[in-house]
């Protein structure tokens, strides 16, 4: 099978690909100079520049506190300036809402979620991935990028995701962050023919992801 229909398998047949990742795999180590730019839509990964610690973070009770007005409290707000989340991923894998830095991280999404969520995606785009190929390859993405029929893309944002889920009980919410694009090192784009490959790693032992909760983030929905 050509990539294309690669593709199409995994995200019409529920098919995996050949690939068998360790624990806490880092992908988007590709260099091609176009990963300088978010395009929404797509998926990309990168390194924080300055690596939040879990001391950073609140509790799930802080988190809760903070976003009830009536039980508000400065100083609480005060003591958690850079993050208001339970959780900080220093290293996340995100879908591009924005091209100013607001992204859905799919990586805090258990597996088979992680796996459910992204071939509901990919159904839901799969007009415009087919013009991302030619004869069944991947068209370069400097070439794709100047493409105006990919211009759809633009309409990916959290309004869409959630509208064309069917996934009512995820905490769309909790899983989006705005990301300083001034502080993603290593900002890296995941290319269509290894997003079926997102849900095969296992993450729940990854420590770029700083948390104090007791609760399991790996089990949003």
């Amino acid at each position: 099978m050509n990539q294309l229909e690669i593709l199409k398998d995994f995200y019409q047949n529920g098919t995996d690909p050949d690939f068998s990742p360790n624990p806490n795999h880092v992908f988007g180590s590709n260099t091609n100079t176009s990963k300088t730019f978010l395009m929404p839509g797509h998926f990309y990964t990168h390194l924080e520049l300055d690596i939040i610690s879990p001391d950073q973070v609140p509790t799930w009770d802080e988190y809760e506190m903070m976003k009830n007005p009536s039980a508000r409290e400065d100083s609480l707000i005060e003591r958690y300036p850079k993050v208001k989340k339970p959780f900080y991923d220093n290293r996340p894998i995100f879908l591009a809402l924005s091209t100013d830095g607001f992204g859905l991280n799919i990586k805090l999404m258990s597996q088979p979620l992680r796996k459910k969520f992204i071939r509901m995606y990919l159904k839901q785009v799969a007009t415009i991935l087919d013009r991302c190929y030619s004869d069944g390859t991947l068209i370069d993405i400097e070439k794709r990028l100047r493409m105006s029929e990919l211009s759809a893309f633009y309409r990916v944002n959290l309004d869409f995701i959630k509208a064309v889920s069917g996934l009512p009980d995820i905490k769309f919410n909790l899983l989006v962050n705005k990301y300083n694009r001034e502080k993603m090192r290593n900002l890296s784009l995941i290319d269509w023919d290894d997003v079926p490959k997102l849900h095969l790693a296992n993450y729940s032992t990854d420590k770029m992801i700083s948390a104090r909760s007791s609760f399991s983030l790996f089990e949003i929905k």
